[in-house]
């Protein structure tokens, strides 16, 4: 499904700023990727308090609060990422929804790997625990990467249509 010129007014494509779309779609895109993130920490920030061994354990607590310190420093990474991952996109022709989702999609395993092997902790847990790992890494990148690329696609939507509209022969 390629952008259609038609369903962008024509206001916004003699837009001056039309070349922006691709920078605001890149800052809102994080926002949407961190979404099911927020909500997993919003479910162990309000889940009680796990007792073993007559102690408390405040793990969960203090995981949350390390998370929170590094949302600013993922938020710009994402930013980036998704920035030159379109811009990337855009340059090769590949500009519909479809290409937008299969990217995220195999970014979001690629990542998965290195992370999973690191969370899974081969020495201590084996290589079962590494495909645990591995499995909830791919399905948490997953989740977050499919909303992220729905977001840059339809923000940037009337640039790519503007951008293909100069490239008939592509679908």
């Amino acid at each position: 499904m390629a952008p259609n010129p038609a369903s962008c007014d024509r206001a916004t494509l003699s837009d001056r700023y039309i070349y922006l779309r691709p920078v605001i779609a890149s800052l809102t895109a994080p926002i949407a990727a961190l979404l099911p993130l927020l909500a997993l920490a919003v479910y162990e920030f309000n889940s009680p308090v796990a007792i073993i061994n007559g102690e408390a354990d405040d793990a969960p607590t203090r995981g949350l609060a390390s998370l929170l310190v590094a949302f600013p420093v993922i938020y710009v990474i994402l930013a980036l990422v998704a920035f030159f991952g379109g811009w990337v996109f855009i340059r090769i022709g590949l500009i519909s929804l479809r290409w937008f989702l299969v990217g995220a999609a195999v970014l979001s395993v690629l990542l998965a790997v290195p992370f999973g092997i690191i969370f899974g902790n081969p020495g201590q847990y084996g290589l079962q625990g590494v495909a645990v790992a591995l499995a909830s890494c791919s399905r948490l990148f997953l989740f977050m990467a499919l909303p992220g690329a729905i977001c840059w696609w339809y923000v940037a939507k009337c640039h790519l249509a503007f951008r293909s509209s100069f490239h008939p022969s592509q679908p």
